[in-house]
């Protein structure tokens, strides 16, 4: 009969410790389960807001319509369980708490002790960061690149606005002179109708005299005397008989005759 009231004191103080348990509860709910400001929509009646204590967590029951009070127990279908020890802190249903295979890399998702689960977190942290290091070098490098890209945009930018200013200058400087080479050509085309026009002085055109090399002599004698002054050069004693065969083509005759 002791015995069997020691057992039944066993069972009673086991439940309630396993009732306390906190289990799989996120650090926020176990700060408003300590304040006791923990609430919750009941699974049972919508309408009504429960206060969760430390006794109705993990305690078999579903009291919460989220399961925020059972994430140690299979008891809410929509129960959530953290794995507190992953890096990234990872959150399994909680009907996988205590079935038998270790979902934590922690085993702490099978807290019962049934079964004995391999600590896995270091080595998960080490691939975890080795893979995340990768992942920053190949953005660090990637900013470079961009980096490096946008400073070659702003360069070719700079110079292009470099040559469109030359380019507009140029272009003025062109434009001026098409300008003056337009003020020419009317110039010039006033000046050819101005000499088009006939002349207001009424005086007639006249034939341009002839030279004087090319006047008939008066006389004879005038002749003779040019005959016998000595010409200055061999072109003024070619030009002189020129002249004499033009206008006194007989003066040989009358030289042979004599």
């Amino acid at each position: 009969m002791e015995l069997a009231l020691r057992f039944s004191v066993c069972i009673i103080v086991c439940g309630l410790a396993a009732a306390g348990s906190l289990q799989g509860m996120n650090e926020q709910a176990i700060r408003k389960l300590k304040d006791g400001s923990l609430q919750c929509q009941s699974a049972h009646d919508s309408h009504m807001i429960l206060m969760l204590s430390e006794d109705e967590v993990n305690d078999e029951f579903c009291d919460c319509a989220d399961g925020t009070d059972e994430p140690g127990t299979s008891a809410c279908p929509n129960g959530k369980f953290l794995c507190a020890a992953e890096p990234l802190h990872k959150v399994i249903n909680s009907t996988w708490v205590n079935d038998g295979v270790c979902d934590c890399c922690d085993g702490s998702d099978e807290f019962q002790g049934r079964l004995e689960c391999d600590n896995k977190c270091k080595q998960i942290r080490a691939d975890l960061l080795k893979e995340y290091s990768s992942k920053m070098e190949r953005a660090r490098r990637g900013l470079q690149m961009k980096s490096n890209l946008s400073a070659d945009g702003q360069h070719r930018y700079k110079q292009s606005t470099e040559n469109a200013k030359n380019a507009e200058k140029k272009s003025v400087e062109v434009r001026a002179d098409l300008s003056t080479l337009e003020r020419m050509i009317v110039t010039l085309e006033n000046s050819l109708d101005n000499a088009d026009e006939p002349s207001d002085t009424g005086d007639e055109v006249t034939e341009e005299e002839e030279p004087d090399e090319y006047v008939e002599a008066d006389d004879d004698e005038d002749y003779d005397a040019g005959q016998d002054e000595k010409p200055k050069n061999l072109d003024e004693a070619g030009k002189g008989l020129r002249l004499r065969n033009r206008y006194w083509p007989w003066s040989d005759h009358l030289l042979m005759s004599a």
